[in-house]
């Protein structure tokens, strides 16, 4: 499924990459102190982030490993932790930045669990302040009514 997002972020594809979320998902991100719960606020994260702030995402490598902790219904499915590294142009920032997407999945195989880390500084703080702008204030998240 981690996979499939990814392909979503390189095409700008907000619905498709929402899809492969679970309805429960909790998505946490550098610039806020606490997640995002749900899929509504995730929808709405991502289609302001992929309205330009953030764009030309190029996967690099995908990772998949089945920790001693994941939940026995999870193991049998087949599915585990998953780490997929990308590299991105952010709006505002010259060079090119490195992501990376931290997934644990639900038991129906979509994402419940969604941590997105960015670096450099300068590019994170660039992408902040892009989504920011978009959302109609100087953080992302309370223009559109969405709560941390």
């Amino acid at each position: 499924m981690l996979e499939r997002l990814t392909q979503a972020l390189a095409d700008a594809d907000a619905s498709d990459a929402a899809a492969t979320l679970h309805d429960d998902v909790t998505l946490r991100v550098a610039v806020h102190d606490r997640p995002f719960s749900g899929a509504a606020a995730a929808q709405a994260i991502l289609e302001v982030v992929l309205d330009g702030p953030l764009h030309d995402v190029r996967p690099v490598e995908h990772f998949a490993a089945v920790p001693a902790a994941v939940t026995t219904a999870v193991a049998d499915a087949g599915v585990g932790v998953q780490v997929q590294t990308f590299t991105a142009a952010v709006a505002g920032y010259p060079g090119r930045a490195d992501g990376l997407l931290f997934a644990r999945p639900a038991a129906d195989g979509r994402i419940a669990d969604l941590t997105v880390f960015l670096r450099p500084l300068p590019a994170l703080a660039a992408l902040a302040e892009g989504v920011g702008r978009r959302m109609g204030g100087g953080q992302a998240g309370p223009a559109l009514g969405l709560t941390p």
